[in-house]
């Protein structure tokens, strides 16, 4: 089984292995059918990947099909030599990092790192399917939510993305991000993936 810093990698979209906790892992192999290594169950190759995602700032916000249709369009334009574009809704709230950019993560009023501690919240709202994101942080008592934790690398809680799956780019501008930004009617949260 894979682990890195103490946590496992399932996979909820084929943008992003994030840290969920061990029962996230036995749900999903149980959904599947049957056991697999934690490799052939998220489609790991030896090869690396790259992904720019967009999710809302709200993790509970969904953009019309129509909206996401035309901001899969307008990414387009930003990532020509993009190998996929698309966007996904998802019934359930996901959890979105940067794989191999996680950075970890600290408290937004304090600066505290909270990783540790951030782990078994994860466990805790994992339960509710992050259907309740609301936290008290340890450190200094700071009423917050997951989603609106300091990650230090962009992530955040959505039921939908719009990605483009390796990009060919270095990044896209503040104008572009705008662009779609207006096009979903959606504040929006910026994340690159790395696996």
């Amino acid at each position: 089984m894979h682990r890195e810093n103490g946590a496992h990698y399932p996979k909820p979209t084929l943008t992003a292995l994030v840290p969920y906790p061990k029962g996230a892992l036995r749900v999903a192999r149980r959904a599947n059918g049957r056991s697999k290594s934690l490799a052939q169950f998220v489609g790991l190759s030896s090869m690396s990947d790259n992904w720019l995602i967009f999710i809302p700032t709200d993790p509970e916000a969904l953009p019309s099909r129509a909206a996401a249709d035309k901001a899969v369009e307008l990414l387009k334009t930003f990532v020509p030599e993009a190998y996929e574009v698309l966007a996904k809704f998802s019934e359930r709230t996901e959890f979105h990092c940067g794989c191999g950019n996680w950075s970890g993560v600290n408290c937004p009023k304090c600066g505290t790192d909270v990783e540790e501690w951030w782990k078994d919240a994860m466990d805790k709202a994992w339960e509710s399917e992050f259907k309740n994101l609301s936290v008290t942080t340890p450190c200094c008592g700071h009423s917050t939510t997951l989603n609106d934790l300091n990650y230090v690398w962009p992530a955040g809680f959505s039921c939908f993305v719009l990605e483009a799956m390796k990009p060919n780019i270095r990044q896209t501008t503040a104008e572009q991000d705008q662009a779609l930004s207006e096009a979903l009617c959606l504040k929006l949260r910026k994340i690159w993936v790395h696996i």
